[in-house]
């Protein structure tokens, strides 16, 4: 189910890998009413962008993938932030999702690791939403 709030934001999530690696792009889950465009980015915790990407054929529901034109390589241990932008809002979200660390393979996503932030353009995703925090439909491809 879409959220209802309609407003330019970036949605993201935070996370870990156990091992180094590469991230090779963002997907993230669209509803009927998230229009685009839309752009992906890995930022790093502090807020440097390392990568942006925007999707292209985007179907009308579902998951939409987008790979970044070169891999970008990880560290073990270093927190990251994968998000995607969108103007018209309506992104797809799992309270309290994070309500503990999320593990997948060598990713983990740490407690409230859900982040957004209001903006016209891509920005850095730092804010939460209450805790333990909003799951975030947007992941990291690897």
């Amino acid at each position: 189910m879409p959220d209802a709030d309609a407003k330019s934001i970036e949605v993201g999530m935070k996370f870990q890998s156990s091992m180094a690696g590469t991230v090779t792009g963002v997907r993230y889950y669209k509803s009927d009413l998230n229009i685009g465009p839309h752009t992906g980015s890995l930022w790093s915790s502090t807020g440097t962008r390392l990568a942006t990407v925007t999707f292209t054929n985007e179907s009308g529901v579902g998951w939409q993938t987008a790979r970044f034109s070169t891999p970008v390589a990880i560290t073990a241990g270093t927190t990251y932030v994968v998000s995607y932008h969108t103007n018209y809002g309506h992104y797809a979200a799992t309270g309290n999702h994070f309500a503990s660390p999320v593990t997948n393979g060598p990713l983990t996503a740490p407690t409230n690791a859900g982040v957004y932030t209001y903006n016209l353009a891509s920005a850095f995703p730092s804010s939460t939403f209450g805790a333990p925090g909003i799951g975030s439909s947007c992941r990291a491809l690897t």
